[in-house]
C-alpha cells in the first residue's frame, strides 16, 4: 500500500491572506521573475511576497517603516505596466502606510493671556518685513 504524502505543518492552517493580498503577491512574484536572481539582489521584496501570502495585508501594516520605504523606493525604479492593478495596489497600500497619519483634531486657536478679542503682535526684522513686501508686492509694469 503505497504511503501518503506527508503534509508541511502549515499545510493545516490557513493562509490570512486575502484574495487582493495574493493578488498583490502573484503579481510581485511575476515582477520578480522576470530578472534571474532578483530575489537574491531584492530580498526585502521577496520577503514582502511571502508574507503576502502568510499573512495578507497584515504584513503591510507589521513591517518595519524602514523596511517598506526601501521596498517602495527599490518598487519605484522598476519598470511596472500602467495596467498592472495589483501592483499598483500595492504601491498604494505602501505609500498609505509610509504617509504620516493625518491629524485628527483640527488646530485649536489659542488665545492669547489677555483675552480671546486681543490681537498679538511680535516685532520682526526689517529683513522679514522686505522679504513680506517683495511676496505680496505687484510686479512692475514697463
Amino acid at each position: 500500500m503505497p504511503t501518503p504524502p506527508t503534509a508541511s505543518p502549515d499545510a493545516d492552517r490557513p493562509s490570512e491572506a486575502s484574495p487582493r493580498a495574493l493578488a498583490m503577491a502573484d503579481a510581485l512574484g511575476r515582477l520578480l521573475d522576470r530578472v534571474k536572481g532578483s530575489r537574491e539582489v531584492l530580498p526585502l521584496m521577496a520577503a514582502l511576497e511571502q508574507s503576502l501570502r502568510a499573512q495578507g495585508l497584515k504584513s503591510i501594516d507589521t513591517a518595519s517603516l524602514a523596511a517598506l520605504s526601501r521596498i517602495a523606493s527599490q518598487l519605484s525604479t522598476l519598470p511596472v505596466a500602467d495596467d498592472d492593478a495589483p501592483m499598483r495596489d500595492l504601491q498604494a497600500c505602501l505609500l498609505n502606510r509610509l504617509s504620516p497619519p493625518a491629524d485628527p483634531k483640527p488646530a485649536v486657536f489659542q488665545p492669547s493671556l489677555i483675552s480671546s478679542a486681543s490681537l498679538e503682535v511680535s516685532e520682526g526684522s526689517f529683513t522679514d518685513f522686505m522679504a513680506m513686501e517683495a511676496k505680496f508686492r505687484p510686479p512692475a509694469q514697463n
